[in-house]
């Protein structure tokens, strides 16, 4: 049997491509549409810059970087990896537009001033970068940057703190978990015909149970896909008292429990109002949504992956906070959102949700219908209000 590394976890790093051959075109064919990704993404950063921006713009931008991104990862050769703390702390002091330090790709002809702008910064990963952006650059080469999941250092990350640790007895909720279990092989009505789905939340079930009684936390992100994850957290605000759910990320960062509120409707009880505006949770999870949603919560690229999972739910929360209050300030009393993956976006916004709900009067409160995809089409999940 193979030994297990407990030094390192799996998580998220900046892996460094350098990319040969043309970066412009030449009025020849244009396969992967990399010439014109580059060139719009190009345009795009001067509008954002001089905030003469729309939010087009920034779709088109999520688009066309991501099209960068998946050329270099198939087309590109590794160099190495950056630790997304080293990045963050770059972007922090340096990042500007003309010297490419917070963007995901360097062309060839902007390479030396990346190499100027980060001469003065003396860290043995930056001296690395150093080294790799000149040699990239005497070959003609551009530079992509592309956050991946690999086995990383275990101490890159945010753990849960030893005073979390010691207070594990401040999350035991043996009554709550006793409710959750009753809930065992039932499943909310939109699994009702999904075997699969319906496994998935027993599973997840029986660990939230088990993390409520024992006041660890549930792991998120290895498992349960995002529509059986909203239903178990949906579950939760039914049970009929407050409690608190610690959660874990795959990277190993703990976000802030998620308080549950015995404020909510039973699920599946519809009360969405009628004709009500369709979202997308996120751009560019599925680009055909475009067609049928009304905008997007989340922006991909906002939504930086370059921090621990905990921080990226954090500030998801700060955006769908936003998002409600424009929501009602313009009158919106229900929406219908379409889960798009990816769990700290999940759960950010269902937790502002709650939030929110629980701490506004009747007149202010929003109902959220979350859809979610499958193989014949979108079906309707519990409503959240």
């Amino acid at each position: 049997m193979q030994a297990v590394d407990t030094h390192m976890i799996r998580g998220y790093t900046i892996a460094v491509y350098g990319v040969p051959g043309q970066w412009r075109s030449d009025g020849g064919p244009d396969k992967f549409g990399f010439f014109n990704a580059v060139e719009t993404a190009l345009e795009t950063e001067k509008r954002i810059e001089s905030k003469t921006f729309t939010s087009d713009d920034l779709h088109r931008y999520d688009r066309v970087t991501r099209t960068i991104e998946r050329y270099a990862s198939e087309n590109g050769v590794l160099q190495g990896d950056i630790p997304l703390s080293v990045m963050d702390a770059l972007i922090a002091q340096y990042a500007c537009l003309d010297n490419r330090i917070g963007r995901s790709f360097i062309p060839p002809w902007m390479i030396d001033r990346f190499s100027v702008a980060i001469e003065s910064v003396r860290s043995p990963i930056i001296e690395q970068l150093k080294a790799l952006s000149t040699a990239l650059s005497q070959e003609g080469w551009g530079v992509v940057f592309v956050v991946e999941s690999r086995l990383v250092p275990r101490d890159e990350y945010k753990h849960t703190t030893e005073d979390q640790k010691r207070n594990s007895a401040a999350f035991v909720q043996p009554a709550i978990a006793n409710a959750l279990a009753q809930n065992m092989n039932t499943c909310p009505d939109c699994f009702s015909s999904d075997k699969r789905r319906q496994n998935a939340i027993d599973a997840l079930r029986k660990e939230t149970t088990i993390a409520l009684r024992s006041g660890l936390p549930v792991s998120v992100g290895a498992s349960a896909r995002h529509e059986v994850l909203t239903e178990m957290l949906r579950e939760l605000h039914g049970l009929g008292a407050e409690g608190l759910l610690r959660i874990l990320y795959v990277d190993g960062s703990e976000s802030e429990p998620f308080r549950f509120y015995p404020l909510l409707q039973a699920a599946n009880e519809q009360s969405i109002c009628d004709q009500p505006l369709r979202f997308g949770l996120m751009s560019m999870r599925h680009t055909e949504l475009d067609d049928v949603v009304a905008g997007y919560i989340f922006r991909n690229r906002m939504v930086s992956l370059q921090r621990t999972l905990a921080e990226t739910e954090k500030e998801c929360v700060l955006l769908a906070h936003d998002f409600l209050s424009e929501l009602l300030s313009n009158g919106v009393r229900g929406i219908e959102v379409v889960n798009t993956g990816f769990e700290p976006a999940v759960i950010g916004f269902y937790r502002a949700v709650s939030i929110w709900n629980a701490g506004c009067g009747e007149s202010e409160r929003i109902v959220v219908q979350p859809l979610y995809k499958t193989w014949q089409g979108y079906i309707y999940g519990s409503v959240w209000d």
